[in-house]
Order: structure tokens, then C-alpha cells, then sequence
């Protein structure tokens, strides 16, 4: 457990669990063990506070965390909430753009949806409908991934 940090100039140098370790100052030197409220010109060892607001309901979830260093601490906020409408929906295009080129890609699955794009030109040439073009297979295969 990472329970405190060396910060200078405001930003985190190192971190510490518990008084273990050796800190290297700034100008070079160096002092052990890393004590809660050591200073040192522009080093100091804060505590690192960690949060975790959790408002998520179910398992589509988005996971954030944010450091902040304060005058006295560093602070780290986990933030796990509910993915919105937008975020599960750029998901799907995304996971659906990713399958999509695969089939460029993987050799038996370029080799399957040609053949598939054949036999369906077919039975819409059968049933007095015009072909399809490539683009439009395509469109129709993701139709069928959702």
C-alpha cells in the first residue's frame, strides 16, 4: 500500500510504502527513512489519500482516476460511475468497426464473406433484385452483428 510521496515543485517524485526507502533530495543527497512531514528546501513527504466514489449499477462502467498534489497531500479520487447512452453506443461501433476489418484481415473470414457476398448477389440476381455492392454487403453484415 503506497501511503506517501516525495513531491517537489508540485509534482510527485516517488512514492513510499510506509517508512521504507531511501529519498534523494534535490540537490543530491539522500535520507532515509521517508518520514510523514520531512522537508527539504523544495521536497516534502505528504501523504497520499486515496477516494473512491462508486455510483455505478451494473457492469457497462467507466473507471477514472485523477491525482491531484495539494499543499499537504497528494490525492487520488477512483471514480467508477454507470457508461452513458453515447459511451455504449460508440462502444458497439467501435467493437463493430473492429469485426468489420477483420474481415479484411483474417484470411478465413475474407475468404467466407466473399463467398457469402456471391451466394447473396445470387439470390437477389434469383429473385429479380438487383446485386449489392461491396458497401452495402458490408452495412448488411453489421446489421447482423447488433
Amino acid at each position: 500500500m503506497i501511503d506517501r510521496a516525495l513531491v517537489r515543485n508540485g509534482a510527485v517524485i516517488r512514492r513510499y510504502s510506509g517508512e521504507k526507502g531511501w529519498v534523494v533530495l534535490e540537490g543530491g543527497g539522500k535520507v532515509s527513512p521517508p518520514v510523514l512531514g520531512y522537508t527539504n528546501g523544495n521536497d516534502k513527504i505528504v501523504p497520499v489519500v486515496e477516494e473512491t466514489n462508486d455510483t455505478s449499477t451494473g457492469n457497462d462502467i467507466v473507471t477514472t482516476r485523477v491525482e491531484t498534489v495539494e499543499a499537504d497531500r497528494v490525492l487520488v479520487v477512483t471514480t467508477i460511475r454507470d457508461m452513458t447512452a453515447q459511451e455504449l453506443a460508440d462502444r458497439t461501433t467501435e467493437q463493430l468497426d473492429n469485426a468489420t476489418q477483420q474481415l479484411g484481415v483474417d484470411p478465413a473470414l475474407k475468404a467466407l464473406a466473399q463467398a457469402v457476398f456471391e451466394i447473396l448477389n445470387d439470390v437477389r440476381t434469383l429473385s429479380n433484385q438487383g446485386p449489392i455492392t461491396k458497401a452495402q454487403f458490408v452495412a448488411w453484415l453489421r446489421d447482423r452483428m447488433t
